[in-house]
């Protein structure tokens, strides 16, 4: 539940980052517009380095190379 909290908080943040960074008006259609077009860029590449990362992580080579002693 903590953790679905963090990603609500996290979205939500990033939209008034972009709102007030882009000083945007909500009730404008036009801003309204370019806000959808930020922010769903936004979150286009935040899956995609997600998904980057991810692939990173689970191609990596977490365990020690074995050398066995005979």
């Amino acid at each position: 539940m903590k953790f679905l909290t963090f990603i609500i908080m996290f979205i939500c943040l990033g939209a008034f980052f972009i709102i007030s960074n882009e000083n945007l008006n909500m009730t404008i259609i036009e801003d309204r517009q370019k806000f959808q077009e930020d922010y769903s860029g936004w979150l286009s590449n935040l899956f995609n380095n997600a998904k980057g990362m991810t692939g990173y992580v689970i191609d990596s080579k977490w365990l020690p190379n074995s050398q066995s002693k005979k």
